[in-house]
């Protein structure tokens, strides 16, 4: 059956927290590179000023966007570890989900 006391001590509860917090920031540097991309259409010599920052936008972008997505695995894992502990014939291992992930037409 279900092993509620088990829920206080959930270990994904921290790491989707970063998750999230990441994922504002994430949102965050989209929205500024959406402004940017529309001053660089509208104000094209406005724009060759904020040029640089706009490159180093990206480098920093891609950057979170890896870190993101190690993050997201690390708690893809957690999540399913946590959910075996709850429910105790969950068929699904943390390891099966992260290959599930991986390679969407596992089953």
């Amino acid at each position: 059956m279900n092993n509620f006391n088990a829920v206080i001590s959930l270990k994904s509860a921290g790491i989707g927290r970063l998750l999230v917090r990441l994922l504002w920031v994430l949102l965050g540097f989209g929205v500024t590179s959406t402004l940017l991309s529309l001053l660089q259409v509208i104000a094209k010599p406005l724009y060759q000023l904020l040029a640089s920052l706009d490159a180093l936008l990206s480098i920093v972008t891609l950057l979170f966007s890896l870190i993101s997505i190690i993050v997201f695995m690390i708690w893809l894992y957690r999540l399913h570890a946590d959910l075996r502990v709850i429910f105790k014939e969950y068929p699904i291992t943390p390891g099966g989900a992260i290959a599930r992930f991986l390679i969407p037409i596992s089953r």
